[in-house]
């Protein structure tokens, strides 16, 4: 997946939850955050139940913060280019930035 966070050295958290919401499992990133756009990964233990439809994913940023995130930069993040399975993130490539209420 990749991430862009405001903030280097916090954890982000995947959850997958089935949707009776009867089961839950959660992974942090293999690796804390450092500021700006980067690949994270999550490994899942070999304990999963496997067998269970778990067709939820949410996805916490500093999930130990006791400060609400509000619209502070410091909890503002970005997410794209999910997948799973292995499957390869696409690659990280520069924004280009659209004003869309201007005339430009």
């Amino acid at each position: 997946m990749n991430f862009y966070a405001p903030e280097a050295g916090k954890v982000v958290r995947l959850n997958l939850t089935k949707d009776d919401y009867s089961g839950t499992q959660s992974v942090d990133a293999t690796d804390l955050t450092s500021v700006g756009w980067q690949v994270l990964s999550f490994t899942f233990p070999n304990t999963l139940d496997f067998t269970q439809s778990y067709n939820r994913a949410n996805i916490s940023y500093d999930p130990a913060s006791t400060v609400g995130g509000g619209s502070s930069a410091n909890f503002v993040y970005y997410y794209d280019d999910v997948s799973f399975n292995g499957a390869a993130a696409a690659p990280i490539s520069p924004a280009t930035l659209f004003n869309y209420e201007s005339n430009t």
